[in-house]
């Protein structure tokens, strides 16, 4: 009897074996099986590495896409300065605004790159974030500007941040190029940058002070869309641009000792012109640049008279800048 019963088990056994490798015909037969596109077994997809659809700083043949943020378009950038000097946005629905903490922020930025190119007041925005990334009073604009003017060359500076009980490091870099919106040099500094995570770029008033404005407007409008060419096609996807608006200047105020508004210095332009330019020429940067391309309106910000007891002086304003970059924070984080 057992040897009866170990015989009808061997031929049950034999008779799955048949029955899986007859259904695993059918199933190759049916062409399902012979796709080339087939799917790697456990231990290969551990092993072979999956190829990216996009390397940061490799051209190709094929344009790249920027695609548009599914988030809301939030304007930070509209709004009041309350009690002591304190930025409160109105804030649209499905929108929040916050005041980073040294933590959040380095939080949000650990392991990225982040690249600023423009003028004096895009560096004291580089200044403003090193600021809030250290938890420390802003470095004073002269003593920024030294440190990165040693660089004789293009008063480049940069720095790698860390934070205690965080293990990634926040880079961080300065250009200082105010030739205009766009030009060739752009594409020679990003051969080297583009792993930037975060590109804020700003012409400042540099690039209308010795021109008449049929001049930099004509300017204005050939540079610009090689500009949103240069975003959509050269850098990487991985890069979020900002253009941040130039900033108004001020009339005199009693503290300000070294610096005062010069009219030689603005092709003769009394004060109120310059700035009725310098909004004009903000209006139709931002009228030109590609929907991809988000505005940090510094100008909307600091547009209010009131302020100018807390400028510098007549062209800087560090007292505000914490709250710009704070707006810009809230633009890349939130």
């Amino acid at each position: 009897k057992k040897r009866k019963k170990k015989i009808m088990r061997t031929q049950h056994v034999i008779a799955m074996i048949w029955l899986i490798f007859a259904s695993s015909l059918v199933w190759w037969s049916s062409g399902v099986g012979a796709s080339e596109d087939k799917i790697p077994s456990a231990k290969s997809s551990l092993t072979t590495p999956v190829p990216r659809t996009e390397t940061p700083g490799v051209s190709t043949d094929t344009p790249r896409v920027r695609r548009e943020s599914s988030k809301p378009n939030c304007d930070y950038t509209n709004g009041e300065w309350v009690g002591n000097l304190t930025w409160v946005p109105v804030v649209a629905e499905g929108c929040r605004y916050k005041m980073f903490t040294q933590k959040e922020a380095f939080q949000c930025l650990e392991g990225k790159l982040i690249v600023l190119i423009g003028n004096s007041n895009t560096r004291a925005l580089y200044s403003a974030l090193e600021g809030i990334l250290k938890n420390k009073t802003i470095t004073p604009r002269l003593e920024a500007k030294q440190t990165c003017e040693n660089n004789p060359k293009n008063h480049s500076c940069g720095m790698d941040i860390t934070m205690e009980g965080q293990q990634g490091t926040v880079r961080m870099f300065y250009w200082g190029y105010v030739g205009g919106v766009f030009g060739q040099i752009y594409e020679d500094f990003f051969r080297f940058q583009k792993h930037a995570d975060v590109v804020v770029m700003n012409a400042g008033v540099n690039m209308i002070q010795k021109k008449k404005e049929s001049t930099w407007a004509a300017y204005t409008k050939s540079d610009t869309p090689k500009l949103n060419k240069f975003v959509a096609e050269t850098l990487s996807p991985r890069n979020k641009v900002y253009w941040m608006t130039t900033t108004r200047i001020c009339e005199a105020q009693p503290h300000f000792k070294k610096y005062t508004y010069k009219k030689s210095f603005w092709l003769n332009r009394p004060l109120h012109k310059m700035n009725e330019e310098v909004s004009r020429h903000n209006a139709l940067t931002t009228s030109l640049l590609a929907p991809s391309i988000p505005v940090l309106d510094a100008a909307k910000m600091t547009s209010p008279p009131s302020l100018c007891p807390y400028y510098d002086d007549p062209l800087h304003h560090k007292a505000v800048d914490t709250h710009v970059a704070n707006v810009l924070l809230n633009m890349y984080c939130n």
